[in-house]
């Protein structure tokens, strides 16, 4: 028998043509749908890889005593040199463009034994985990410590922000917290903590007088982050700058 003898010369019917369209749906629904899955996946761990290079970023910046020169409080426009250094976190949920970014400052000379007052800090970087890509959805962030003291807990950072503060030179890793919801508030509350300069020239927070608009935590502080909370992973990051991905 030829092959012209057992082709279907009416072609495929209807009901073929209709479940053969279904099976394509159906794989591409399920290819697409784990795709997505992943795409969140590793939009949520690059936003944490960001943290982590942040915090690095930032004590290479105070070790290699990198001025800022473009501000008005510190480096050329405030003609002193940059003592403080901080990431600066929204916590709740916010645009990627929104969601962090790399803050400077400088200190007044105050008299020996008594606190300097830090100036209002400068935003001097943007850092967005949506740079670059045709992929970013909105970050929700919250916090908490291990060895919680004044902080609030993680149920209830939903807004404010939180600073991770590095202090030079040979100095730590600080957290503030302000519920604060204003950037420039923040920073302005942020601005009147008073810092205490000891005989190693390390500023500390001078804890005898925090601040009413925010606390203090010497660092271990813990930090989710995620687009919801299913796809939330933890980042712990301590006094001494490491920082941990659980």
């Amino acid at each position: 028998m030829s092959w012209r003898a057992i082709k279907n010369k009416y072609g495929y019917t209807l009901t073929e043509l209709i479940v053969v369209m279904g099976v394509v749906a159906l794989l591409l629904g399920i290819t697409f749908g784990a795709y997505g899955s992943t795409r969140k996946q590793k939009y949520v761990q690059h936003t944490i890889d960001l943290i982590q290079v942040s915090v690095r970023d930032t004590f290479i910046d105070m070790i290699a005593t990198r001025v800022e020169t473009g501000g008005t409080n510190c480096g050329v426009g405030g003609g002193k040199a940059t003592q403080i250094k901080a990431i600066r976190i929204k916590m709740g949920t916010s645009a990627p463009s929104d969601f962090m970014n790399r803050v400077s400052t400088c200190h007044t000379s105050g008299a020996p034994g008594t606190p300097s007052v830090l100036g209002e800090p400068e935003v001097v970087g943007n850092i967005n985990p949506a740079e670059g890509s045709n992929y970013g959805q909105s970050i929700i962030v919250s916090f908490d410590t291990p060895f919680d003291t004044t902080y609030p807990d993680k149920t209830t950072t939903t807004n404010g922000f939180i600073y991770l503060i590095f202090t030079s030179p040979y100095g730590g890793y600080y957290s503030y917290y302000t519920p604060e919801t204003d950037p420039d508030t923040a920073d302005a509350n942020f601005g009147s903590l008073g810092w205490t300069k000891d005989e190693n020239l390390i500023y500390k927070p001078n804890t005898a007088t925090p601040p009413s608009s925010g606390t203090l935590d010497p660092g271990y502080l813990r930090v989710y982050v995620g687009t919801n909370e299913s796809d939330e992973r933890k980042v712990l990051i301590t006094q001494k700058g490491n920082v941990e991905i659980d």
